[in-house]
Order: C-alpha cells, then structure tokens, then sequence
C-alpha cells in the first residue's frame, strides 16, 4: 500500500509541472529585381513571414550566393543587393532567434534565364 500511495504522489507531481514550450523560428523572403541587376528582397513576405516564436528579437542573415561571397546581418526585414550581371545566384536567408532556435530560406535569381523558383527582373514580388 505504502508504495502504491507513493507512486501515485510521484504522478500527481509530475502532472502539475508545465514543460516550456519548444521555441520555432520560421523562415520565408520573397525578391523583387530589376533590370540593373539590383534586388529587392523581403523577409516579412510573404504574409505571415519570417518570425521567431514567443516574441523573440530575430537578426537576418544573407548569403547573396554571388563571386563577392558576402553575407549580411541586419534586424530589418528588407535589404537590397546589387548582382555583377547575368547569371544565376542562391541566396539564402538565415533568420536567427534571440532565444535559439534558427531556420532557413532559398531561392535563386535568375538573370537571363528563367525557371522554377527563380526571381527574375521585372516579375514582382517572387516566387
């Protein structure tokens, strides 16, 4: 009986504690290019967009996938990039949460080409 009592004290306290919710981030940008080879890009589209669960602080991180290699912080959800000309290019969106957990996006600019998931110039907000 004492064992019993007991175990079921041990389930009654198990029970009563909460475990914190898992923290998420989310992932998600679209481009807008023009004919000069300069892009538009925007974490917060489209809508929900990127976000990081519980109200965390969110930085951006950009990898513009060209010869340069240069990747980019920012706490804004917009940045712009200029392309060296025609060619196609991987970017890549990190979105990184202030309480850890990360996630990311890709998709490819296009110039002089197109094709599935490509951003290409003069398209709008893509893909």
């Amino acid at each position: 009986m004492k064992r019993v009592v007991s175990c079921a004290i041990f389930v009654l306290a198990l029970a009563a504690y909460s475990v914190p919710a898992q923290a998420t981030a989310t992932a998600s940008f679209q481009g807008n290019c023009n004919s000069t080879f300069t892009c538009n890009f925007d974490a917060a589209r489209p809508s929900p967009g990127s976000s990081c669960s519980g109200g965390a602080t969110i930085l951006y991180s950009w990898d513009f996938g060209d010869p340069a290699g240069s990747q980019t912080f920012t706490s804004s959800t917009t940045i712009s990039h200029t392309y060296p000309g025609t060619g196609g290019y991987t970017v890549i969106l990190k979105v990184w949460c202030s309480d850890g957990p990360t996630q990311t996006a890709t998709h490819h600019v296009c110039y002089g080409f197109g094709g599935p998931d490509c951003i290409t110039s003069g398209g709008g907000w893509q893909p």
